[in-house]
Parts: structure tokens; sequence; C-alpha cells
């Protein structure tokens, strides 16, 4: 009897706890909490710093790049290298009064030479602050409208030069003025008792990204060089450089072009400054921005097309460019066609096998041509 009533006395607070519960209102479920120490204020990849306001993160690429040329001539060059580069870099922003402080410190390193530095050495490749639109440093140029699908790469500025810039956004269009370390110089890297090589102040830019749809992009510059001639003299050199990107799912089509009077480092083909540019080896072995006394500029142009095709993570490309350089009385022509495919093995793995072909002509020349086999392995982190 005793266990009875204790069974219905249950059974009746059960269903009267139910009725009041039915009555409260329904508690949410708590929000996924963010990964410990993470900075969502900064985007993905950024953690806190312990004991600082400050958010960190790190990133870069390795990469394998791996070269057989078909028909060089032997024993004078290999027909074959097999490379590699790495950079890291380190990105640290926090907030303070006058907005988002950002600091970023690269180091880069590969087998061959970069710039007048040999291969294998660690060399800087960024060290920059950025506060308020201001930028004060070691950075990309803003007139480095960088394709680089060939081996050299279809750029006119080393990864990083010293600079102070300041960048405004007006709606779609970003417009950049600044003042950056002189490029070339008239024998870059050469020191003689009677020569007069570096330029006395630094080249003066301007440079814009505009978006016009999101089908079309234009990018723009215009730079002001200091020329000084090899014994005297000195002259004023400018540089042109332009860049359309026009999208429209699964194509993209780009065209780009440069033209430099006596400021030819802005339009040379090298993934590193004038100073181991194409130029070097029909220029006296330097890039000069004119003849020894500054009367003579010289000039350069760089014209190139390319479009790719998407298909999801991969790529189908193709491209063409054609290159000129003229110097007191040496001239250089070079022309690259090429086809290449882009495949992502895996989340920030890709594969990147490519066929092209090198014209080059120095000085009316017979043309030397050479057939690249290119393959580059690459992860980014």
């Amino acid at each position: 009897m005793k266990i009875s009533m204790l069974l219905l006395s249950s059974a009746a607070i059960l269903v009267a706890g139910s009725a009041i519960a039915a009555d409260l209102p329904a508690k949410k479920a708590a929000p996924a909490a963010a990964p410990s120490g993470a900075c969502p204020a900064y985007g993905a990849g950024f953690i806190a710093i312990p004991g600082t306001d400050s958010c960190l993160a790190i990133g870069g690429y390795v990469r394998s790049d791996n070269k057989f040329t078909a028909n060089v001539v032997r024993p004078a060059k290999s027909p074959y290298n097999l490379g590699y580069k790495f950079i890291a870099r380190v990105d640290v922003r926090n907030n303070t009064e006058i907005g988002t402080v950002r600091s970023v410190i690269g180091l880069v390193a590969a087998d061959g030479a970069i710039g007048t530095a040999a291969g294998n050495t660690v060399l800087t490749e960024s060290a920059y602050v950025d506060v308020a639109g201001f930028r004060a440093g070691a950075a990309p140029s803003p007139v480095d409208f960088d394709n680089a699908y060939n081996n050299s790469g279809v750029s006119y500025q080393p990864t990083q030069v010293g600079l102070l810039s300041y960048t405004q956004a007006f709606g779609a269009t970003s417009v950049t003025i600044g003042a950056q370390a002189a490029e070339n110089n008239n024998d870059a890297g050469v020191t003689t008792a009677t020569a007069n090589t570096q330029a006395s102040r630094p080249d003066l830019l301007i440079a814009a990204t505009s978006k016009l749809s999101d089908a079309v992009t234009l990018k723009g510059g215009l730079v002001s060089h200091e020329v000084d001639g090899s014994v005297s003299g000195t002259a004023q050199g400018f540089a042109a450089i332009g860049r359309v990107d026009v999208s429209f799912a699964p194509v993209k089509v780009i065209f780009g072009g440069a033209y430099a009077n006596g400021a030819n480092s802005y339009v040379d083909n090298a993934g590193g400054s004038a100073v181991n540019g194409q130029f070097n080896s029909v220029m006296g072995g330097k890039v000069k921005d004119s003849a020894s006394d500054a009367s003579n500029l010289a000039t350069a142009s760089d014209y190139y097309g390319a479009v790719e095709y998407s298909l999801g993570s991969h790529l189908l490309y193709a491209y063409a460019d054609s290159e000129t350089g003229t110097q007191d009385t040496a001239n250089y022509k070079r022309t690259d066609y090429g086809v290449g495919f882009k495949y992502q093995a895996a989340k920030g793995l890709y594969i990147r096998p490519e066929l092209y072909q090198k014209i080059e002509n120095a000085n009316a020349a017979s043309d030397t041509i050479s057939n690249v086999f290119y393959l580059r392995i690459r992860r980014d982190f």
C-alpha cells in the first residue's frame, strides 16, 4: 500500500513539473565559443599573444621550382635546374587610439640569386608598419602588378622595396602616393671613385586600383625617377605601368604593359630588381638609365596578355609577353609564350606544370630560342 502511494505521488510530481516547464520560456542554446586564443576581429588565423593586446598570424609558402630546357648548349649551360624558394611572414596587429596598427616581417630564401645576394641566403622579404592608411618600411611596391606565370615572372619590381606611402579609398577606387628607394641608380651594386651612381632622391609614384564592377578591375601607376649619368649629369626619367583584369566566370582575361624612359627597371621582366634582370646580359652587365653623361635616356617597354579558365579549385592558363629595351647602342628583345595547369592537390597545396618558349634577340643578332618545361610545387601556410 505504501509503495503504491509512493508511485502515485512521484507521478503527480513529474506531471506537475512538466506542466510548469511547459509554461516557462524556452532556453536558447549557448553560442559556439570561439577557439581559445582566437582574434576574430582580424580574421581567420590570428591568435592572441599572451600578456599583450596584440594578435598574431603566421603565413607564407615553401616552393619547389624545377626546370628543364630542351635545347641548351652544353657544357656552357645545364639543361635542368632543381630549385626552391620559401617565404615566411609574421603579421602582428592591435587596436590603438589612432586605429589598427599592423606590423609585418617576412624572410625569403631561394637557391638562385635574389638581387645582388647569392643563393641560399636568407633575406628580408618585408618589414613594414601600417596605420591609418600610411605604410613605412620594406614592402611590395605599389606599382608592382605581378602576374608571375613563367619562370622569371611578369613583374616590374623586387618583392620588397624601401618606401613611405599613403593609401586612401574613394568608393571602389584606392589611390596610393609615395616615395620608394630609387631603382636602378645606374650601375647598381658597383662603386668607383669617379662614378656618380646614386640618385639624390627617392622615386616618386602614384598608383591606383579601381574595381569598375564585379567583372572589371583596373590598375595603373606613374613613377618619376632621377637619372644620374655614370660620370656626370642628371635628367628626369619616368615609367608608366598598367593592367586590366576582366572576369566572366569561368574565364578571366588579363592585359598589361609598361613603358619607361630613363627608368628601365620598372619594365624589366625578372623576379628581382634590375640588378639581376633580363637586360643585364646584353647591356654591359648593368641596366643603365642613360649614357655616361645622362644625356641619352634608355627606353624599355613590356606588353603581355593572359587568359585563365577556372575548373573549380584548378586552373588552366595561357599567356604571351613581349619585352624590349634600348640603352645607348645596345638593344634587347624577349618574347615568351606559355601554357600551364594549376592543380590543387589539397588545401594550400598545388602542383603547376607549365610549357613555355622563350625567344631572345640581343643587338639584332640571331634569335636564341629556348623550349622549357617548368614544374612548380607549392605549399601555402
